[in-house]
């Protein structure tokens, strides 16, 4: 499995060609199975309707029907079908579109952990943590929902603290989005410039306005419950070209770590299963 390096030297894993091409494997089995079983079906229902078909009754109508059968069968499958091929990739956690996500978004990340570890723009900033004494309660990439009992692509880190704790600027920049939006609650979108933009969401209050330019660790919003959201926590989400990053290399702070090192702690308030938020519409 690659590896991608936080500012420190630590290392977190990031998905390897191999592991996505074994997505892809898993995904296109699933669908063939998925056309194979339409295929199947169609042949059940065809037998209880009655009449000739283009070719009469003979074999050459058999051959004709079983060939349209398998055509249309497979273009279904690929199309959604019944959900079933989905359904079977998603059992075995893969899926191809998380997958292929996965593999722009890593190739992402290592240009944007690059960026961040020469400085960013001309101040050539390095980006701080969004909260202090955090909890990581979700990591970046596929992660089951049980909202929707299926897998999706997660594209922040859910940071659990109480409701209310200051939220600052991971960098500076201008203020492009702060209202309440589909998923994310209430949000602040700030960009940063040379392509990179970051997302806080979730939170109870707003204390910066759009247009508004702020500074690195500027105090930008109070964490909250709002949105898709069933604690008090922080949806934080960095883009490069629009392209969702993995935030823990790409900070690579002392309280990052401090965040990450108590990833699955064992506080009822901190389950990770509490913070299914979905970003979905953004």
């Amino acid at each position: 499995m690659d590896k991608l390096s936080i500012n420190s030297g630590k290392t977190i894993p990031a998905p390897s060609s191999g592991e996505i091409k074994s997505a892809e494997k898993v995904s296109e089995a699933a669908e063939k199975f998925e056309a194979f079983f339409l295929t199947k079906l169609m042949e059940s229902m065809r037998k209880t309707l009655p009449g000739k078909g283009l070719f009469g009754q003979g074999m050459a109508n058999d051959v004709y029907n079983g060939f349209l059968d398998q055509a249309l069968s497979e273009q279904m499958s690929k199309a959604g079908g019944i959900g079933l091929g989905r359904m079977l990739s998603e059992s075995f956690g893969v899926s191809r579109t998380i997958g292929s996500e996965l593999a722009i978004s890593n190739d992402s990340t290592v240009r944007a952990v690059k960026m961040a570890a020469e400085g960013i723009g001309p101040l050539k900033e390095k980006p701080v943590a969004p909260l202090k004494n955090s909890y990581l309660g979700s990591r970046f990439g596929k992660r089951f929902s049980t909202r929707t009992q299926s897998w999706h692509f997660h594209k922040g880190i859910d940071l659990n603290v109480p409701e209310g704790t200051p939220i600052v600027a991971t960098l500076g920049g201008k203020i492009k989005v702060a209202r309440n939006v589909n998923g994310y609650g209430n949000a602040i979108y700030i960009d940063h410039g040379n392509g990179l933009q970051s997302r806080y969401g979730h939170a109870s209050k707003l204390l910066v306005k759009e247009g508004e330019e702020v500074k690195a660790g500027q105090q930008i919003a109070l964490s909250g419950n709002t949105g898709l959201s069933d604690g008090p926590h922080l949806h934080f989400e960095v883009r490069l070209d629009n392209v969702a990053i993995n935030p823990e290399p790409w900070l690579g702070s002392q309280e990052m770590r401090q965040a990450a090192a108590n990833y699955g702690n064992v506080k009822p308030l901190y389950a990770e299963e509490q913070f299914d938020n979905e970003t979905k519409g953004d």
